[in-house]
């Protein structure tokens, strides 16, 4: 089942931009049927926490992943829905509830030192371990060793819990597919689900313009981009342009958009500079105002 926006696109600060979804099993892993392959799934986590931790029904994908075993034949629309897009809870509120979880159960020292090997519980928390892992231990307000006591997202520390991290960090797949075909992923990523996920970032940034001019203050959002450019594969600059010409409603010639891009890519674009894609200093180039990448 794929995996497209999750977090509040529309209000977001940081947007992390990848190119597909990625997943907890391994790929070696081979499995019979889409039954068995939730099953594995399923078997990450045995229990989940309760309603009061938000407004959601689940909390670990590994919850949807039972409800998918178990009723696979008859599947709850709006679940569905949550797993595909979710704007209320992010991915990386998500897999922080699942820290907390350990903790609850007095697992997070054995958690931590796993951590280090590629195993099942680093899948587990596949975005931490790949894009927000450093990002976490240097900041000092999301930080493992110093969680919030109270982790009720939505509940009655909400303006407490939102500073601390949810939905201002947004994640967004150019497709929402996972193929180890990549032909099969770029011809995805040039369907409406592509360009959806393009949308969004122009109904970001559009939204950021108008209310900066009611409102000096207002927090610019910026965009971590994987596959920005490629010649070999689908990439995120070419579906950009594409949607911006449609949006001017093909009016504006596109070599001027292309200049409009290099616009945006200095104020509000930054890109990794290798396949790793965690979130670091030294891992993040920006454009300077000859367009040039720099780190």
């Amino acid at each position: 089942m794929p995996t497209h926006v999750h977090g509040d696109y529309k209000n977001g600060l940081i947007y992390l931009c990848l190119l597909n979804p990625g997943m907890q099993i391994n790929d070696k892993e081979k499995f019979d049927n889409i039954k068995s392959y939730y099953e594995a799934l399923s078997k990450k986590v045995e229990k989940g926490l309760t309603k009061e931790y938000g407004e959601s029904d689940y909390y670990f994908y590994e919850q949807m992943d039972l409800e998918i075993k178990d009723n696979y034949r008859n599947l709850d629309k709006e679940m569905v829905k949550e797993y595909i897009y979710d704007e209320k809870t992010s991915i990386l509120t998500k897999e922080l509830l699942k820290i907390k979880y350990y903790l609850q159960e007095n697992e997070f020292d054995k958690t931590w030192k796993k951590l280090k090997k590629k195993d099942d519980l680093t899948r587990n928390i596949y975005y931490i371990w790949h894009y927000f892992k450093k990002l976490l231990k240097e900041s000092t307000y999301l930080n493992y060793n110093n969680l919030p006591d109270d982790y009720k997202l939505y509940g009655e520390s909400k303006d407490k819990a939102r500073g601390v991290t949810t939905n201002k960090v947004v994640n967004i797949e150019l497709c929402p597919f996972r193929s180890k075909n990549a032909n099969a992923v770029k011809k995805l990523s040039r369907t409406d689900y592509g360009k959806f996920s393009a949308y969004i970032i122009w109904y970001r940034i559009g939204k950021y313009l108008n209310d900066l001019e009611k409102d000096n203050n207002t927090e610019k959002p910026i965009f971590i981009f994987r596959s920005y450019c490629n010649k070999t594969s689908p990439d995120w600059k070419d579906i950009l342009v594409d949607t911006l010409y449609e949006i001017n409603k093909e009016e504006i010639d596109s070599e001027i958009i292309k200049e409009y891009i290099k616009v945006f890519e200095r104020e509000y674009f930054y890109i990794f500079n290798s396949q790793n894609g965690m979130i670091s200093k030294g891992n993040l180039s920006y454009f300077d105002k000859n367009n040039e990448k720099k780190k």
